[in-house]
């Protein structure tokens, strides 16, 4: 039997195609592969992202509670036109006090520097008669990086409590 040049060339084509397939079908298998690797990397990355996200969150409200104060209030009492007050910082050391109120006279226990833990006394006077429904003052201050602060206060007498809001300076 004589073999045909035509029908070598036929099985060299044919050999040549299915060798072509089989690394056509390989390369597909393997980008296959590398895409789900690549999908398993990013997610990765994602939930990597996510939790420097979350430590930044923390570390800032962490570097906040040294920088900023915070207040706590550690009572006080009223008498006609005159309250006493006393509010304890429990945050970052300020510096630069003075407080503002538009119809009540102020007076500051501390001015220059107030450290974590210590308290604030705060007298005011010229509260009016009959009592209104709440009185408001502004402590204004510098935090420790030298950034003009301010601390809104308010109190409502029918709820016996100091509200605190921090607002800038």
């Amino acid at each position: 039997m004589r073999v045909s040049a035509s029908n070598v060339l036929l099985l060299v084509q044919t050999i040549v195609l299915a060798v072509t397939a089989a690394v056509i079908g390989w390369y597909t298998y393997e980008t296959y592969l590398i895409r789900r690797e690549t999908s398993k990397q990013n997610s990765l990355l994602a939930e990597q992202l996510d939790l420097l996200r979350q430590g930044q969150a923390h570390n800032q409200a962490k570097e906040a509670s040294y920088v900023q104060p915070i207040f706590k209030s550690g009572g006080g009492s009223f008498s006609g036109r005159h309250a006493t007050l006393k509010f304890f910082n429990k945050g970052g050391a300020i510096r630069n006090l003075h407080g503002e109120a538009p119809t009540l006279s102020i007076k500051l226990s501390k001015r220059h520097h107030l450290g974590a833990d210590e308290p604030l006394m705060v007298e005011l006077d010229g509260i009016p008669v009959p009592q209104p429904p709440s009185i408001e003052f502004v402590l204004k201050y510098e935090d420790t990086l030298g950034n003009a602060r301010a601390t809104r206060f308010r109190h409502v007498f029918d709820e016996h409590e100091w509200s605190f809001e921090h607002v800038d300076a």
